[in-house]
């Protein structure tokens, strides 16, 4: 399974990088790193507030970000510029203070005008995605570049991450040259995306060897997603792959009742696996933010729904949690364009929400409060429609209106129309939990989302050759009348109505 470093608009690599395995908030380790390193580059052997290495190291690892704070202030005031920058991350995060993103701009302004780099570099995130600031792309473009000038390979790998993102082969091109700049400069984040390019042939031309060497190289740094990317090249990119246990084709099983009789699925019911059906699970339970609350059993229903893809002959990924943020959703779906697959299905269960412009959308498991970081349905049907499948299959178990499976952005309201006004495409087969102007809920007793227990009881009850259309019958009269039995009414959508792919089989004979 593929877990790149993190990309395009939203949760750029910075100094303190975010990884795909890691929460945002980064690691006392990793801060003291970044610490060390710009004492490093202003020729200092302590920290301006007279704190010493040892010093520094010990507020870390006990988390003391308060104290860091406090005696990071003084000096900052007086125009330090690596006091600014402390400042600037610790406001940004709310690490010993309150999360102030006006105020970490306002900082890292500061020091970047001092020369610091890294000021630089974490300005043009704060930009291209948006916080404390009302610019967006322009401005991102010019602070990574000065970071970049300056000789910072984050700044390399993070303007390569925008050209990547821009899209034009132009910019494609030019961001291979960026990752390849970071990367020979030891930016383990940098040798991990120009490994994707490799591979995916973006900007340049599929090289499954050139991939391999720099997945190896960003793992000999230590970079865990590398060494992940290494195990699925040697896959052949079929494999299934379980991000909890590593270990390919296996999933986590419970004993709750509705997944019992997944377990017991017999030969008569199983079917051989088909390397060109592919599966993208994706269950967020946990957020990683601080404000965006759990969505209640949607790592559940994902190893659920990842069993019993795995039962019906599909080669099925699951995402869960931590593992299932905006980029390694992107990569894991995109990883596919262009190949010759039968089948290809993404399954979302979590929040859904509406993006600060009131877009609907999937909140992956790294969103912001404010709704930034929102993988837009739009933007989803994009990179599903690249796989060159025939057959794709859209599934969520999100609502965009409220619940226990959304969250509000701060400022935004719910969407009143029922559906897009875009036409569907013929080659999609989309299952929603509800229309958008309702709620999706949970079954606490089955400790699965309401729509997840009735799709697969549905498949259930039709085994050994469950077709879509008998499912989606289940689920437009089975899961109203369960709904409103708990005091509420939650419709599911299936669009098209009249899709050719209804006739098809769940599993293949």
């Amino acid at each position: 399974m593929l877990f790149p470093a993190l990309a395009g608009h939203l949760f750029l690599r910075r100094f303190f990088s975010v990884s795909e395995a890691s929460v945002p908030i980064p690691s006392p380790r990793r801060l003291l790193r970044c610490f060390l390193f710009i004492l490093l580059l202003s020729g200092c052997t302590t920290l301006p507030n007279g704190l010493t290495h040892s010093e520094v190291q010990s507020l870390l690892l006990h988390k003391k970000y308060k104290t860091l704070f406090l005696l990071s202030r003084k000096n900052a005031m007086k125009g330090d510029p690596e006091s600014e920058f402390i400042q600037g991350y610790l406001s940004e995060y709310g690490l010993g203070t309150a999360v102030d993103p006006k105020e970490a701009v306002s900082w890292y302004k500061k020091a970047a005008s001092k020369g610091n780099s890294e000021a630089m570099n974490n300005l043009g995130i704060m930009y291209s995605h948006g916080l404390g600031v009302n610019e967006r792309d322009r401005r991102a473009i010019y602070w990574f570049t000065r970071s970049a000038r300056l000789n910072n390979p984050a700044g390399y790998n993070n303007l390569a991450l925008l050209m990547e993102e821009i899209g034009g082969p132009g910019d494609k091109k030019r961001a291979v040259r960026y990752f390849l700049r970071a990367a020979k400069d030891g930016d383990p984040d940098a040798m991990n995306n120009l490994g994707l390019v490799y591979m995916r042939g973006d900007g340049t031309a599929v090289d499954r060897e050139k991939a391999r060497f720099w997945f190896q190289k960003a793992a000999d740094h230590g970079l865990s997603e590398a060494r992940k990317n290494i195990d699925f090249l040697r896959s052949g990119g079929s494999d299934s792959y379980d991000t909890k246990s590593g270990t390919p084709g296996s999933f986590p099983r419970g004993s709750r009742p509705v997944e019992s009789w997944i377990r017991r699925l017999d030969g008569n019911h199983a079917v051989k696996r088909h390397k060109d059906w592919v599966a993208v699970v994706i269950g967020v339970d946990r957020y990683l933010i601080n404000g965006v609350p759990s969505a209640e059993f949607a790592d559940n229903d994902a190893e659920s729904v990842a069993g019993l893809l795995k039962k019906m002959g599909w080669s099925t990924v699951l995402l869960e949690n931590e593992h299932a943020s905006y980029f390694s959703i992107k990569n894991r779906i995109l990883v596919w364009k262009g190949y010759p697959l039968r089948r290809f299905l993404i399954y979302f269960s979590g929040h859904g929400t509406l993006s600060p412009s009131g877009t609907p959308g999937l909140a992956p498991s790294d969103i912001l409060p404010s709704g930034a970081g929102a993988i837009p349905l739009k933007t989803l049907k994009g990179w599903i429609s690249q796989s060159a499948s025939k057959k794709k299959y859209l599934i969520i178990d999100a609502c965009f209106a409220g619940g226990k499976r959304f969250f509000f952005p701060k400022g935004t309201r719910p969407l009143i129309a029922v559906r897009d006004q875009s036409p569907e495409p013929a080659d999609l087969l989309e299952m929603d939990a509800s229309e958008r102007h309702q709620e999706s809920h949970v079954d606490p007793a089955s400790r699965h989302g309401l729509f997840t227990e009735v799709f697969l009881e549905g498949v259930r009850k039709h085994l050994p050759t469950p077709r879509w259309g008998d499912v989606s019958r289940e689920l437009l009269f089975q899961l109203p009348f369960e709904a409103r039995s708990e005091g509420f009414d939650q419709n599911p959508s299936i669009r098209p109505d009249h899709s050719p792919l209804l006739a098809g089989y769940i599993g293949g004979p």
